[in-house]
């Protein structure tokens, strides 16, 4: 069980060490890297040339599971053979100036990431994450078969000439390339014609779905309005579609008040009581805060939610605190945590919660005072399942501190 972040670092620090050291494989993917933005313009210049699409391998140096794809998957003959004949292959360190630029024009979060790039610079399609050579050579067979329809899809949405029997198609292409506003626009353009029996035909879900991502639009309100109209389960995955797409716009352009737009169209919808729109307003405005790293905010939040809502709740903070410890690395952040964690014991000094904060000072690399603490949840281990637990957490930390 492993309790502190710390010996997880190691593990990365080890699958770097023996992928860097264990030579890869010739019929593997022949990569070029890309050194800077002149280099790229060539590498798009002989797109077009050989009308092919670009792979962009997306990595940083820190990255194990990059090294991992080094190692396991591009090294793969068929892999190799594959991309080698349809792709023009290149590396780029996201941490590079052009790197950083490409990953912010693509709003890249993780790594290792892989972009199929047109001849034009456009990202056909964005994969993510580490995976085996036979799901990766299937990602990159459907950013070919993305690349030729789109084409012919694309011109004929400019020529007006997109059938709506396509455009399901054409939506989700556009989905894949990440052109989320695109295909509001496609949908809306077809949507605005509609009469009502439109709405409730199967075939049109999809345009009405990606219409509905616009909370101020004509088929948002119209849904909304005939609801007993719809199949409950349609209903439900178009009102989450469009709350997770506002949200998530909401994240990447940093804008508070489309969280206010959530809230006041798709909360207000949800909730039958008003606690239960100032509890999903709540969740709504802490994922917001927290996705963004705003803690002054996000604490604030907490805070004035506790007073109103959970005040004789002895285990709020602790909870709150977990969340922060299981979904976060940000020093920031748990450092918050470990503050409320530090309240709660004075009112619970329990086992759980010496546990718990042991663990957030040993991803803080506190080590000294997490012992101290692991030592204060060991004397009061009540039974052989949490004296089993804190010694994993003593030789986690005794491993962390010696790497250190």
């Amino acid at each position: 069980m492993n309790f502190v972040k710390q010996p997880k670092n190691l593990l990365a620090a080890l699958i770097l060490f023996l992928s860097i050291n264990i030579a890869t494989h010739a019929e593997g993917i022949a990569f070029e890297e890309i050194l800077g933005e002149e280099n790229w313009k060539e590498v798009l210049s002989k797109s077009s040339e050989n009308e092919k699409l670009i792979f962009v391998d997306l990595y940083t140096t820190w990255c194990g599971y990059c090294k991992m794809m080094d190692k396991n998957v591009f090294s793969d003959e068929g892999v190799g053979s594959y991309f080698n004949e349809q792709f023009i292959n290149v590396k780029l360190d996201a941490e590079t100036e052009f790197g950083a630029k490409l990953t912010t024009e693509n709003k890249v979060s993780g790594f290792p990431t892989y972009l199929f790039v047109d001849k034009n610079g456009n990202t056909v399609k964005t994969v993510v994450g580490y995976m085996e050579a036979e799901e990766f050579l299937k990602a990159g067979k459907g950013s070919l078969t993305l690349w030729k329809n789109f084409s012919e899809l694309d011109d004929a949405y400019k020529k007006g000439t997109l059938k709506k029997e396509q455009a399901s198609e054409y939506l989700a292409a556009l989905k894949e390339k990440g052109l989320e506003d695109k295909a509001i626009e496609v949908a809306n353009s077809f949507v605005k014609s509609f009469k009502e029996d439109d709405y409730k035909h199967e075939a049109n879900n999809d345009l009405v779905l990606y219409a509905g991502y616009d909370l101020e639009g004509t088929a948002f309100k119209y849904v909304l309005d005939n609801k007993d109209s719809f199949d409950a389960d349609y209903l439900k995955s178009f009102v989450e579609a469009s709350y997770n797409h506002n949200l998530m716009n909401a994240i990447a352009t940093q804008d508070v008040t489309v969280i206010d737009k959530i809230v006041e169209k798709i909360v207000a919808y949800n909730s039958e009581t008003d606690d239960e729109l100032a509890q999903g307003e709540f969740y709504t405005r802490k994922i917001f805060y927290f996705q963004l790293g705003e803690w002054e905010k996000y604490s604030a939040l907490i805070n004035d939610y506790r007073n109103e809502y959970a005040s004789t709740d002895d285990e709020f903070l602790f909870r709150e605190a977990y969340s922060i410890i299981e979904n976060s690395e940000d020093k920031k952040g748990l450092e918050l945590a470990i503050s409320w964690i530090e309240e709660t014991e004075k009112e619970k000094p329990e086992f759980k919660v010496f546990l718990l904060h042991s663990y957030a000072l040993g991803m803080v690399s506190e080590f000294e005072e997490a012992l101290v603490y692991a030592k204060k949840a060991e004397d009061i281990a009540a039974n052989e399942e949490e004296k089993q637990t804190i010694n994993e957490v003593f030789g986690l930390l005794n491993k962390a501190m010696q790497a250190k």
